[in-house]
């Protein structure tokens, strides 16, 4: 295995002196560790799970799997959905619910992409609920539910350029009786986005909390606090500025929010990389 990634670097070090050094011409007891670590579940870098993933040539679902281990979730109860399996939604009448918590952590990387976020929600059922539709503006995404039920395929609304992903319940949710859960959103653009992160709610959510966490290798010049009156409008109707806090992250918590909020953020002047995978 060791031969494999070194050979896989090797290639990559050819007209890069600095890799080529680090490398050498054999496999290094330094790259042998870094691998053994990795193996043995003690250290897995960003760059080494990348090493494994591009040297072995391994599929979509299994570098999903691979990033779902190495967050923390065991994948027999991950359940994945990847942009390639979108279907057209089925218009029908939905169950009633009301969303009592709520809180997004989204996370941008180092090339100042989004890279993924994690929600954790909480709803009251009105009528009996056996599903929660939701709903995000791109098809780049793989969709896992790390607690609470399953995902079912992901689909195109009538909406232009929304999506959903219905997570169904693994029990029904008896009107008036609550329902946690939480799902992770793996981001894929290959066409950098809106440097943004907004909450849309249509009724009222009794408590929302929103953090976004840049990279320490990217952190953004100035943030904003902002509101915007449509889904499609590129400008907001109000926005302030905060302050990013020393870990590199922002926080607002919102009372019984209605309309759409979120974070706005510039980065310094030609930081931005290569979109991923583009």
């Amino acid at each position: 295995m060791a031969h494999v990634i070194y050979d896989h670097l090797r290639q990559l070090g050819e007209g890069h002196p600095s890799l080529e050094r680090d490398i050498g011409s054999s496999p290094s007891r330094g790259l042998k560790d870094i691998i053994s670590r990795a193996l043995t579940g003690k250290v897995l870098s960003n760059r080494t799970l990348r090493w494994f993933t591009d040297a072995f040539d391994m599929s979509e679902a299994d570098i999903d799997a691979l990033r779902a281990l190495r967050a923390g979730n065991h994948p027999a109860r991950v359940q994945i959905v990847r942009p390639a399996q979108i279907t057209t939604e089925t218009p029908g009448s939905r169950a009633r619910y009301q969303t009592v918590s709520l809180h997004e952590f989204h996370v941008v990387g180092p090339d100042g992409l989004p890279a993924w976020h994690r929600t954790f929600h909480v709803v009251r059922a009105i009528d009996e609920l056996r599903s929660y539709r939701y709903r995000f503006d791109t098809s780049a995404a793989s969709v896992d539910v790390v607690r609470g039920g399953t995902a079912g395929p992901l689909s195109r609304t009538g909406d232009d350029g929304i999506y959903a992903v219905d997570i169904n319940f693994h029990e029904p949710v008896a009107p008036g009786a609550t329902e946690s859960f939480e799902y992770r959103t793996v981001l894929h653009y290959t066409e950098a986005p809106p440097p943004e992160f907004r909450r849309a709610a249509v009724n009222p959510i009794e408590n929302v909390t929103i953090d976004v966490q840049f990279d320490a290798e990217l952190l953004p010049t100035r943030v904003w606090w902002a509101e915007w009156d449509d889904l499609h409008a590129s400008r907001p109707v109000h926005q302030e500025p905060v302050t990013l806090r020393q870990d590199g992250c922002v926080h607002r918590h919102v009372d019984d929010l209605q309309g759409i909020v979120g974070f706005r953020w510039e980065f310094p002047a030609g930081r931005i990389r290569r979109p991923r995978d583009a």
